[in-house]
């Protein structure tokens, strides 16, 4: 197993993946492993919700459909606002979408509504009093 200084170097973003299912004993491994993460007297107040198939098909295009109204999101702090410039930068960088390029610019970020591709989510969920 990894040592926990290697792991956190090794860990990226992923913006594509393959339409290749993870295998369920890696799945349930891995969730197994989750459940042992520490939380606030041990509530562990978060639920995982698992969508593939259709499901996530349907999940998609509502999300979608509601990108696409440009929904009402709260403004990032301005003390944070530099992060995600940077970020853009590298990320629309690496795709060959300019500053400029609005078009693109949206098309790239509803990719995030697509899941990038993947054939199954999680989304993880909280109890409304976390928020």
């Amino acid at each position: 197993m990894f040592d926990l200084d290697q792991t956190i170097k090794d860990r990226h973003s992923t913006r594509k993946f393959l339409s290749q299912p993870v295998p369920r004993a890696l799945l349930d491994e891995a969730l197994t492993l989750a459940q042992l993460a520490p939380s606030n007297s041990n509530i562990q107040p978060w639920r995982l919700v698992f969508a593939q198939g259709g499901c996530r098909d349907r999940l998609q295009e509502a999300l979608l459909n509601l990108a696409k109204q440009q929904p009402n999101v709260s403004p990032l702090p301005s003390a944070f606002q530099h992060y995600r410039q940077e970020l853009g930068a590298q990320v629309y960088g690496a795709m060959g979408i300019t500053r400029d390029d609005k078009a693109n610019r949206q098309l790239a970020v509803l990719h995030n509504y697509e899941f990038f591709g993947a054939p199954m989510v999680a989304i993880v969920c909280m109890h409304q009093d976390y928020n």
